[in-house]
């Protein structure tokens, strides 16, 4: 056993309790999942990139220009039903599901979005926020896999959001 790991087997076990003992148990479940990997794959939208908050960000600006209120759940739950309609159909990319998404949304509220209001909201994604953990937890993950993204977003999109990420080079 490594000194490390030895050091970290003895803090461990002066630990007591059944969270500690939960906790302990949880660790060595994931080390032996992971125990032989080098890679490892993720996605990037929820996981990384909250999402939800840019969508949020980028779009209530435009609903409230257009005399509407609503909470930010209420707009991202509109938002989220009308990009599902769109996916659930033929191929498009996500410049093309967020235009659509919100030409959607001003139908359902009574308004049309301009031109450059549905620009500014397509080239959003790169406006969106990292989670807080996002570029330590790949700095750590680094050091032992190579790290890989699985995405259905455009390359664009994903280098707009990589940027966000760029210190971690995934």
């Amino acid at each position: 056993m490594e000194d490390a790991a030895l050091k970290q087997s003895v803090t461990e076990q002066s630990v007591t309790g059944p969270i500690a003992t939960r906790a302990i148990a949880t660790r060595q479940i994931a080390t032996r999942q992971f125990a032989g990997k080098t890679v490892l794959t993720f996605d990037v939208y929820g996981t990384l990139i909250d999402w939800e908050q840019g969508i949020v960000a980028a779009l209530q600006p435009i609903v409230e220009a257009h005399g509407s209120h609503l909470s930010d759940e209420v707009v991202l739950g509109i938002y989220a039903r009308h990009e599902t309609a769109l996916e659930e159909g033929p191929y498009l990319t996500y410049r093309e599901i967020l235009v659509q998404s919100l030409e959607r949304i001003g139908l359902e509220l009574g308004f049309k979005p301009s031109a450059a209001q549905g620009e500014a909201f397509s080239h959003s994604v790169g406006d969106w926020p990292a989670f807080p953990d996002s570029q330590a937890a790949l700095g750590r993950l680094k050091q032992r896999y190579k790290l890989a993204v699985i995405s259905n977003c455009d390359d664009e999109f994903f280098a707009l959001s990589n940027k966000r990420l760029v210190e971690c080079n995934v």
